[in-house]
């Protein structure tokens, strides 16, 4: 998981454990994108999120397994991928009898026909340091938690015993640490704090690592938040399926749609420089944990292939047929003049 972190007006402090009152920083909505590269053990991880919070200006943390190459990703990516998950949509027309007097006919007629129309440090090593999507933006090694702390320090990045204890795994398994900073432009240094949710553009990381991975763990002395949502897409050339690194299972959520997908081109174009899966599937989760388990999540090939897909929505258009009011009594004089004319 992402570890924010923010600058107050005053000096720096955390807000992952204990913020001052109005300062927190809280991740009330979370989307990302895994391409998995199984053949050269590419992971491009891509995220964007939504933070409400008063503070003119925070950081987050994102340890990955290796030096990340950093890159705006394009912000529509979401919602192509939402559109290769969501349900089909099934229309039927139905026909349906509308009374109306003859002397009405032509105006109906043309009715009908417009609305057919269609609407349109020396413990601590800078590896990188560089300006993406709006954030600040550097990638450091370091040797102990301790170490990273003090550089983040002084670097403006407040440091809690909370988020040291939470990189000290990262960094004993050698894990590289990106530190991103995002301060708000429109708000002035001598103007009142802001309100607004900040809505962060999507980056993407791209990484070698031995299996797919996602950063789920959070510093300890977090709080259970509820309500929020992490939603979370898979692409990869077969089905993944996710469980904690730490042995404790598999990782429960829900899981809306898994299936193989056609044509990427959409999507393609969003990540420029990401390789698509030659047989791509792709895999939605939703995870609502109000606290998460203190563990990374790893992915590995699914034993079960079964196709999973939202149901489909039906849609119903009512076409009005023009019954003319006269008709019946036309019809049943045209019959009586017939069946008169007969018996003559």
């Amino acid at each position: 998981m992402v570890q924010p972190v923010f600058r107050r007006k005053e000096g720096p402090r955390a807000c992952a454990v204990a913020p001052p009152a109005g300062q927190a920083v809280h991740t009330n909505r979370e989307d990302a994108l895994v391409v998995w590269d199984d053949a050269r053990h590419l992971e491009h991880f891509v995220r964007s999120a939504q933070f409400d919070t008063s503070a003119k200006s925070f950081g987050f943390l994102v340890p990955t397994p290796s030096k990340p190459t950093i890159a705006e990703a394009n912000e529509h990516v979401v919602d192509v991928l939402a559109a290769l998950t969501a349900p089909d949509v099934v229309h039927e027309t139905r026909y349906v009898a509308e009374p109306i007097g003859l002397t009405m006919i032509p105006f109906a007629l043309v009715g009908a026909r417009k609305a057919a129309a269609p609407v349109a440090a020396s413990a601590v090593r800078v590896l990188e340091e560089t300006v993406v999507a709006g954030l600040d933006a550097v990638v450091l090694e370091a040797d102990d938690p301790s170490a990273l702390g003090d550089w983040l320090h002084a670097h403006d990045f407040p440091f809690t015993n909370a988020l040291q204890r939470w990189v000290a795994p990262y960094l004993a398994k050698k894990w590289k640490i990106t530190a991103f900073k995002y301060a708000r432009p429109d708000v002035a240094a001598n103007v009142a704090m802001a309100s607004e949710p900040i809505a962060s553009r999507a980056v993407r990381l791209s990484f070698s690592t031995d299996v797919p991975v996602y950063p789920y763990r959070e510093p300890d002395d977090v709080a259970p938040l509820s309500g929020r949502e992490l939603r979370l897409f898979l692409l990869a050339s077969e089905k993944l399926t996710g469980a904690f690194d730490d042995g404790a299972g598999a990782w429960p959520v829900d899981a809306p749609f898994g299936a193989e997908v056609g044509a990427l081109a959409t999507l393609s174009a969003t990540l420029p420089g990401v390789e698509m899966p030659t047989t791509p599937w792709l895999t939605e989760l939703t995870d609502h944990a109000a606290q998460r388990h203190a563990a990374d999540v790893e992915f590995h090939p699914a034993p079960d292939r079964t196709e999973v897909r939202r149901p489909a929505v039906h849609t119903v258009e009512d076409h009005p047929v023009p019954i003319p009011y006269e008709l019946p009594f036309v019809v049943g004089g045209v019959w009586w003049w017939r069946r008169r004319r007969k018996m003559r």
